[in-house]
Parts: C-alpha cells; structure tokens; sequence
C-alpha cells in the first residue's frame, strides 16, 4: 500500500471510531484517462479483489483503457474497481458530474452482466447508472449527475456484476471525469434609466451562502463588440450595480456578464468564477416606456411562438433585435391578444415594443432553440 493510500485509511479509520471530522481526498476535478497505463496513478483499488478488471494498453477510446474480460469465467459475481477519496468538502454550491465512456462487447446478450457505475458516500454506496449485457455497443459516453456528493469526500466506482462472466468478451472503461460546475447568480436582468444602465440580480441557489465571496461584472461594447473587461476593482457583495456610461461615448451596445466568484471555506481559496446569462443593452432605444399595465409576454424563453395579453387592444406591436433593428411588426388590428411567431428568427435576445391605451411597453424576451 502506498502512502498515500495508507494516509486515508488512516484517516478513515480515525473518523470511523468517532474523533472529530478531517478534511482528507484528492482535490476535484478528477481525470482519468489511464494514460499512465497502471491503475496506481489515481490510486485505485479493488472490492474484494481485482478479479478481472485488467488494463489493455492496446485498446481503448484512444488507448490505454481499462476492461472487465469475461474470462476466466466467474459466476454470481462481484468485483468493484474504486477510486481513491476524493474532496468534495469546498463544492457546495455546485452541480458535480460524472462523465466515462465504456464499451460492451458481448457473447449472450441475455441482460444478466451488468456495469454499474457509483458513488461512495455517508458510507454507503449509491448506483449512479447501471448498464446491462444487451447487445454489442461502440464507445458510449455518460454524464450522471452526483451533486449529492458536494461538500462531502467521496469515492466512485464502477461494479461489473453478474450470474456468469463468460456471456460477455468484456467491459472496456476509459475517459473517467468528475468535474463541479459552480452555480452562478440568477434572475440577471437591468433598467436603463438616462444614460445610466442598472443591473440586478440574485445569490446562486445554493443551500449555503458562505462559499461565494461576492461578483464581478464584465462588459463589451458593439457594434463589432470587444473582448469583455471587468468594471469592479474589488469583488461586489450587493446584488446590485450601477454603469453609468459617460455623454458623448461612442457605443450604444452593450453586453454585460454578471459572475459569482467562489471559493474554498476552509482554505479561503478561490475556486471558481462562474456567470449568469448575458445581457444585451441598446442605449439607443431610449426610455420612458410604462411600467407592466396589465400585459403578460409568454413563454420567456420562447422557441415557437410568443404570445401577448393585454387588458387594453393592442394599437401597435413591434418586435426588435438588440441592435434597435425592427424584425418584424405586427398589423394594427387592436387586438387583446396576440402571437409572434420566433420558430426562423436566431436564438438570442430581442425586445418587444408595444403600445396600447396605457402607453408605451418595452420587454425583453430570449429566443432559445
């Protein structure tokens, strides 16, 4: 056994007979793509024994890769290949992933042979996704979600379990990743009084306030649009900012990137930076649009259709790109009611401008496909 092996059993087995928790695991992300051509690398290890998990350094998505063979022939069995402990203690605001590639090739395709990848935590194992002898495949990439692990260490493995090894050639297993992906701000979105543009948003959804150290804000100006630069000397910690873009500048266009900067609890370490949705903002377009007077847009993000009610007919409707362009305009017909179709126009944002008996409206709406 390794040091470093005999280190976190220590550690193990000390929080196992109840002394106070330690922070223990190798740091995230993880990659294993068994360039090394040995399983001591990351440190893996073997439930209850290794059995038939070998490594091939001739094949594999590319080669080397690690495999399950079906020979020599083993019945009822059981053989799990697991990491070593991993920390996932500092991502507590983050959705964690699991991604690996395996390939099937089979003898009897009887769906008794199964290759289960899964996670070890709170002492138990969990099954991520489970996969059965059903058939030869090529290379086949997964993406599970095991954000259950966030703020704990963990381990992941992968259980070839079957009534008999010999109805497969073998489970090839290449390309293993858990990677956290932390969660930004929500609900971004800004006015444009004057010359002025407010944006706001909301704290990542999180179960913990305490890993994000506060935002930073990003803008880029048109029309070609620049590379972004950061507005804020120091890290913000409202939900709130004010740009105010000097008289006479140059540019209407703006785009602007909202982040949520994270880090460590423990070691106050910056972890991540990671962004809300891109705002885009035309200066051009003006203001003094009424507030919402009983006018509902629907759905945001669309992918068809957008629909408008109002209490008021419609007098004129008109919908924009966010460069201030006029993409299509909707005939007067005062209507209460009315539908944009969106199913050609481009993903991206555009804005509605409409007028009925209580003035003028403007709203943003996103076009997703």
């Amino acid at each position: 056994m390794k040091p470093m092996q005999k280190l976190i059993m220590l550690l193990l087995l000390t929080a196992m007979a109840g002394f106070p928790k330690l922070n223990i695991g190798q740091p995230l992300p993880f990659y294993e793509p068994w360039d090394t051509g040995t399983f001591s690398f990351q440190d893996w290890t073997f439930i209850p024994t290794q059995g038939n998990w070998t490594m091939n350094t001739s094949q594999g998505n590319p080669a080397p890769a690690v495999f399950f063979t079906g020979t020599s022939a083993v019945q009822d069995y059981q053989f799990t290949m697991q990491s070593s402990a991993q920390h996932g203690e500092p991502w507590i605001c983050a959705n964690i992933y699991l991604e690996f590639d395996y390939k099937l090739t089979d003898v009897a395709s009887g769906g008794t042979e199964k290759l289960i990848a899964e996670f070890f935590v709170d002492n138990a194992w969990y099954h991520a996704i489970e996969v059965k002898n059903e058939g030869s495949t090529g290379w086949v990439h997964q993406k599970i979600d095991i954000s259950e692990v966030g703020g704990k260490w963990f381990r992941i493995g992968f259980l070839a379990t079957g009534l008999n090894s010999a109805n497969i050639t073998s489970w090839a297993v290449d390309n293993i990743r858990v990677t956290p992906v932390c969660k930004g701000p929500v609900a971004c979105d800004y006015t444009k009084p004057g010359n002025t543009v407010h944006l706001f948003w909301q704290n990542p959804q999180c179960d913990s306030i305490g890993p994000f150290l506060g935002y930073n804000i990003y803008r880029s100006h048109g029309p070609a649009f620049s590379p972004y630069a950061k507005l804020n000397a120091s890290l913000i910690t409202d939900t709130a900012y004010n740009d105010i873009i000097p008289a006479g500048y140059p540019y209407n266009q703006f785009r602007y990137v909202i982040t949520a900067v994270h880090h460590d609890p423990t070691t106050l370490m910056v972890l991540c930076e990671a962004p809300c949705d891109t705002l885009e903002v035309d200066l051009s377009l003006g203001t003094g649009f009424a507030g919402n007077k009983g006018i509902q847009i629907f759905p945001n993000p669309a992918s068809e259709f957008i629909r408008i009610l109002s209490e008021s007919p419609v007098e004129s409707c008109e919908l924009l790109n966010f460069m201030g362009k006029i993409i299509l305009s909707v005939p007067p017909g005062k209507s209460n009611e009315l539908t944009i179709p969106v199913s050609t126009l481009p993903s991206g944002i555009y804005l509605v401008c409409l007028k009925n008996a209580s003035g003028k409206f403007l709203s943003k709406v996103s076009v997703r496909h």
